[in-house]
């Protein structure tokens, strides 16, 4: 039986897919240790720099555009990058839940003023997201 996952389970699958590639090597078989494959659901995500995850501080950030396109009804979280103002994603399903990152200070904070020290980090014109801040106060980790 085929079932859609909902989007708590859908994170935890791409975390899932993210750590066993990073740490099960075959036998015999050269391993590329910095390469990452994104998939939401059912779609795997092209690979690209512009989709690639990666680490940083200790933190998996993962790329905007996870959230933007079908991917954001999927996960139930979108992406806006308005011209001259914090990045945001936003919860599709909780009104008012959302997190704003400031690229050029570095800041991260959420709808009620509580400030995170994860940034979102900018790589050419694509911004990528430390997945375990978006994760929780976005609400997609299952309890």
């Amino acid at each position: 039986m085929h079932r859609r996952l909902r989007p708590p389970a859908a994170l935890l699958a791409v975390w899932a897919l993210v750590l066993l590639l990073c740490g099960a090597p075959s036998t015999g078989h050269a391993v590329l240790s910095d390469v990452y494959l994104t998939a939401v659901n059912d779609s795997m995500m092209e690979l690209s720099s512009e989709t690639m995850p990666f680490w940083s501080g200790g933190h998996l950030y993962v790329s905007s555009v996870i959230f933007s396109g079908s991917y954001r009804s999927l996960l139930g979280v979108a992406y806006s990058r308005p011209p001259n103002k914090p990045v945001v994603l936003y919860s599709l399903r909780s009104i008012g839940t959302a997190l704003f990152f400031d690229l050029e200070t570095g800041q991260a904070y959420d709808g009620q003023n509580n400030t995170y020290h994860l940034p979102a980090i900018q790589r050419g014109s694509y911004v990528f997201f430390p997945v375990d801040l978006v994760a929780s106060v976005l609400g997609l980790i299952m309890e």
